[in-house]
């Protein structure tokens, strides 16, 4: 399926996703305010962190290998068994230390605010959310498009009716209990949407652990766990300054902003994952791989910009809309922010290239070194030009961002035409 196909198809994936979460967002809204999307913000980036040292970290080498040996069933066998035994034994460890630890994670997340019952809920789903993004990593390998946008859109649905009813009855509590249970009972919809499927079997996906295997896997675990580390940790500590410097209001309005970009970007980045990722895995000849990262700069980049563009112009409706008046603070930050995420997507066409042929030293040091980039710049900018410094600071970047991608592309495929 080429990536204009997959793109339209994964379109009405995201539709409904941005859907949803305007339902979801005006809720949250109106029920929790300000102060309860900083809380939110802080939970999602924790549960990103720890599904990834929990299992996540095998999944986009699943992804990557699965289109790889798509004509090999023996080595596939072999990947799929590894990486579901990792799945499961390390959600199982993971879950187990973090029901020891929820008190003090407790407190590290958010201060004297009592939200323990929601850590133990994200322990009891841990395997859960675990299998169901190893099960979507393997669909995406496997390019089977459709089942693959059917399960996100059945995701979306499940994770607005179980957030939705928890944050209107219990509030706070039960929206960031939800954040969990969402994502576990969305592993039934994917199971359905797989269940004819040759390898959607137990056994397939449990046994002992292949070391060739496992050792292609490294690079990759160890690739994740720098980004599930750096980047939410990122975020975390610019939530933290920000309460510091004004107050939570403006944590939430900032984690508003965030929200808005990643419902948008969605469409983009989870084409990038489904088709990018595999077509770049596979490609073997120089002058092909050029040309598909050609063609994805050419339909990716407008379609980002258009996007951008209309949301910028409707920046103050769209405010009202998915939120309230109460967060009307957030339109100061549209404009930059709209920029860096069109550099954003422009330096990930080129970081997926890392990825895709497994330069885990290179990507790793990029991850972390741009992550601390973006902390300092953010903490330097919002005490030069205030509030929207923040979104300053985020274009300023990627901006940097973007270059160093190219230099690395460039220089990797000088070294590769060497003799």
């Amino acid at each position: 399926m080429s990536l204009l196909k997959t793109s339209l198809l994964n379109g009405i994936a995201v539709c409904v996703r941005m859907g949803t979460g305007l339902v979801l967002n005006k809720i949250f809204a109106i029920h929790l305010g300000p102060g309860g999307f900083a809380a939110i913000g802080q939970l999602q980036n924790f549960i990103a962190m720890v599904t990834t040292f929990a299992a996540g970290a095998v999944n986009t080498g699943v992804t990557k290998y699965t289109a790889e040996y798509y004509d090999e069933p023996d080595r596939k066998g072999l990947l799929f068994r590894t990486a579901g035994t990792l799945t499961v034994v390390g959600s199982l460890v993971a879950g187990i230390v973090l029901v020891f630890m929820s008190a003090s994670v407790n407190r590290w997340l958010f201060g004297d605010q009592d939200y323990q019952q929601a850590l133990i809920w994200l322990a009891a789903c841990l395997i859960l959310i675990s299998v169901n993004a190893l099960l979507l990593a393997v669909l995406a390998g496997q390019k089977e498009v459709r089942r693959y946008v059917l399960a996100n859109i059945a995701s979306s649905l499940v994770g607005l009716m179980v957030s939705g009813s928890l944050a209107w009855f219990f509030g706070l509590q039960g929206a960031l209990i939800a954040l969990s249970l969402g994502q576990a009972l969305s592993l039934l919809t994917t199971l359905y949407f797989c269940r004819r499927l040759e390898w959607c079997r137990v056994s397939v996906f449990w046994g002992g652990i292949d070391k060739p295997t496992l050792t292609l896997l490294v690079k990759f675990i160890a690739m994740a766990l720098a980004t599930a580390l750096a980047a939410p940790l990122t975020q975390m500590l610019i939530r933290s300054d920000m309460i510091a410097v004004f107050d939570v209001a403006h944590a939430g309005y900032w984690d508003a902003m965030n929200k808005i970009s990643g419902i948008y970007l969605a469409l983009i980045t989870t084409t990038l994952s489904l088709y990018y990722l595999p077509r770049i895995s596979e490609i073997r000849e120089d002058q092909e791989l050029r040309k598909e990262i050609g063609s994805a700069f050419k339909l990716i980049l407008p379609a980002t910009g258009a996007f951008a563009a209309a949301i910028y112009l409707l920046r103050e409706p769209l405010v009202k809309l998915l939120f309230s008046a109460d967060f009307y603070d957030v339109t100061q930050l549209f404009g930059w922010q709209m920029v860096g995420d069109v550099i954003k997507i422009a330096s990930w066409l080129l970081g997926y290239v890392l990825v895709g042929k497994a330069m885990m030293k290179t990507f790793i040091l990029t991850e972390i070194a741009f992550s601390a980039s973006l902390y300092f710049f953010t903490l330097y900018a919002i005490h030069q030009f205030g509030f929207k410094g923040a979104a300053m600071a985020y274009a300023f970047n990627y901006f940097l961002h973007l270059i160093t991608m190219y230099g690395i592309v460039v220089q990797w495929r000088l070294k590769r035409r060497s003799p």
